[in-house]
């Protein structure tokens, strides 16, 4: 997947946000245009309903080995969680997507606690 391809997912986030006039596609669409300069290369958007999600280019939402997930909950509280897809390891230890950090914060905080969590993920630019 290319640059091409990651700045078009931004931009199909974008819009499907900002086609919405909900507090959670508000949130998401301010987080997507305050992140864009310096998480353009590095981080690769999606959408699931009001969720918003953050995969390393050439993976997506919803085929990762980990991603980032930000879902308004309240008027005052957003969740925000680093999500891995862990292997299975026999049929006594299953696999599957396991919260490594997560927490809540209020939506005029999440940004920083947005980019707390994709340090995680990615290394951003910094152009």
């Amino acid at each position: 997947m290319g640059a091409d391809d990651v700045e078009d997912a931004c931009d199909v986030a974008a819009a499907r946000f900002r086609a919405l006039d909900v507090p959670a596609a508000r949130l998401n669409l301010a987080l997507l245009n305050a992140l864009h300069h310096r998480w353009a290369g590095a981080v690769r958007p999606d959408t699931s309903m009001f969720t918003l999600l953050f995969t390393r280019p050439g993976e997506t939402g919803y085929a990762f080995s980990e991603r980032v997930e930000v879902q308004w909950e309240t008027e005052g509280r957003v969740r925000l969680a680093l999500v891995r897809d862990v292997p299975h390891r026999g049929l006594e230890r299953p696999g599957g997507r396991v919260t490594v950090a997560g927490d809540f914060t209020r939506p005029e905080n999440a940004l920083p606690a947005l980019e707390a969590l994709l340090l995680q993920l990615a290394t951003p630019d910094e152009a």
